[in-house]
């Protein structure tokens, strides 16, 4: 293991902040060792909270002004987070326990300090005071609303609660904290080890040869005589290949228990999440009440689009309205089709047998393939025309930093600037395959740098914005390129709404650039 780094000094070395041309405050990644992570957190945790006592001190005399509250509670928020969030984002693609540690240890301090900050009766009156002032009359409609939601965000994090109920909320707050880290860590760490193990090569029929390839390398790497002919194959239990076998695979057998591993991840002795949503769905429950409403439902539609759940519920049961009578045609439909093809009256189908089927039929009707339709999606061509739609909507144009330009995680990730009229105005990274076992599954975007006139470096007006979208789409075979599926095309112009509307931003607010303050169910 490596030698610790003294705390100001690893703090030091995670603060320093690299420009690329007009681009500034992006993280050097590797330098988040584990070794420099853990004592750069703590530390960071300490001179913030000194800070933020100092800032409380303050408000006692100063004038109740944007300039003396707002703006240095937005520094503090920016820096507090954007390491601990870079942090929880190597977590997610670059998993190891070192690191998972290394956040461990500081984790808790981070969950109270963040409390602590919430339920400041001081930072809440002293921007109650400021609303009700003359400046606060006069605020434009973007710092208007940052001051409101801020309000009510304090209030939505139990800063009218006194004695055991802000303790007991506190609690709350730290043990969720842990339950939803063990929450992802047991499905990362699980992956790590789940394997469907295939003997027979027949079972192998219609599996797509690059998945089978790294299920033969898998066995290699776990120390298995395994040949090319003979196997055997272990296969990782994730949903790049969990889908390739559900549609692809003729061995009924083999599709049954892929789905069955797959679908029970996350109840094994050693990773069992059941426990963990149970106590998760008490805690909020119990936080909501504390805070005043009914249940959490009530709780997390205060703070979205939705007027109230019974909105929510009337949405829903407009959907299945127009929905059910469909999909039951449609599965009735997909059975006979199966029927038909095994010549087997009897048949039923079976959960695990949907997807194949449902590939089947789409064959057979349209003559639709959707694997050999990957060789028209391969994923350097998708990315051009997707750059090319984004030319054609926004006006820019998108430029690919040169190798090594820019740190990134892996060598799978590519960074790219935007720029209109000839200058940059924001960037992005794209980490676009599976990592088994590394890399969480799913596909998200997220914010490395927001658009902030604090932040600006020197003659800039505001920082540029920087995002980062992630998806888990099939590695390729050695050699060959990736190839994507019509559904993994679709997720990442997807993911890319998103980051659109994070990169070309007008607001030089920090609070309320991008996607803060959007409510979550516009998002």
């Amino acid at each position: 293991m490596a030698d610790a780094v003294a705390p100001a000094a690893a703090l030091n070395q995670l603060q320093q902040t690299r420009a690329f041309g007009p681009l500034a405050h992006l993280p050097d990644w590797q330098r988040f060792a584990p070794a420099t992570v853990g004592p750069a957190l703590l530390e960071l945790l300490a001179t913030t909270e000194a800070r933020f006592e100092a800032l409380e001190t303050s408000l006692a005399d100063a004038p109740r002004t944007w300039a003396a509250i707002m703006e240095p509670l937005e520094r503090l928020h920016d820096e507090l987070g954007a390491l601990f969030g870079w942090t929880m984002h190597l977590i997610s693609v670059c998993y190891s326990d070192e690191l998972q540690a290394a956040y461990d240890a500081a984790r808790p301090g981070y969950v109270q300090l963040a409390s602590r900050m919430a339920q400041s009766t001081a930072l809440f009156e002293a921007m109650v005071a400021l609303r009700d002032s003359d400046e606060g009359g006069g605020l434009d409609g973007v710092r208007a609303r940052i001051l409101a939601e801020s309000i009510r965000g304090m209030a939505r994090s139990g800063v009218h609660l006194k004695g055991d109920a802000r303790a007991r909320y506190q609690e709350i707050r730290d043990e969720l904290s842990e339950l939803s880290n063990r929450f992802s860590t047991n499905l990362v760490k699980e992956e790590q080890q789940s394997r469907v193990i295939v003997e027979d090569p027949a079972e192998l029929d219609g599996i797509p040869p690059a998945l089978t390839e790294q299920a033969l390398q898998n066995a290699i790497e776990a120390g298995i005589d395994a040949s090319a002919d003979q196997g055997p194959w272990h296969f990782v239990v994730n949903g790049v290949n969990y889908m390739a076998v559900a549609q692809n695979g003729t061995s009924a057998a083999l599709r049954e228990r892929f789905y069955r591993a797959f679908r029970q991840r996350g109840s094994s002795a050693e990773y069992d999440n059941r426990p963990v949503v149970a106590r998760i769905l008490a805690l909020r429950q119990e936080s909501a009440q504390l805070l005043g409403f009914d249940h959490y439902a009530a709780y997390s539609i205060d703070a979205k689009m939705a007027e109230d759940t019974a909105a929510v519920w009337a949405l829903m049961r407009q959907l299945e309205t127009a929905a059910r009578p469909v999909a039951v045609r449609e599965r009735t439909a997909l059975e006979r089709f199966m029927r038909d093809e095994l010549g087997d009256e009897q048949a039923t189908l079976a959960p695990w047998d949907v997807a194949f089927w449902a590939e089947r039929q789409q064959e057979s009707l349209y003559s639709y393939d959707s694997e050999a339709l990957r060789a028209y999606f391969q994923l350097p061509r998708v990315l051009d025309g997707l750059f090319e739609l984004v030319t054609t909507l926004y006006g820019v144009r998108v430029r690919e930093a040169p190798s090594g330009a820019v740190p990134v995680w892996h060598d799978d990730v590519t960074f790219y600037e935007v720029l209109r009229d000839d200058q940059v105005i924001a960037g992005f990274y794209v980490d676009p395959l599976a990592r088994p076992g590394e890399k969480r599954g799913g596909a998200w975007m997220n914010d490395v740098v927001g658009r902030s006139r604090l932040l600006a470096p020197p003659g800039a007006s505001a920082s540029l914005p920087v995002a980062l979208f992630v998806m888990n789409a099939r590695p390729p075979g050695d050699g060959r390129p990736g190839l994507m599926s019509l559904d993994e095309v679709r997720t990442l112009f997807h993911e890319f709404g998103h980051a659109t509307q994070h990169m070309f931003t007008q607001i030089d607010e920090g609070g309320a650039s991008g996607m803060n303050l959007v409510e979550w169910d516009a998002v």
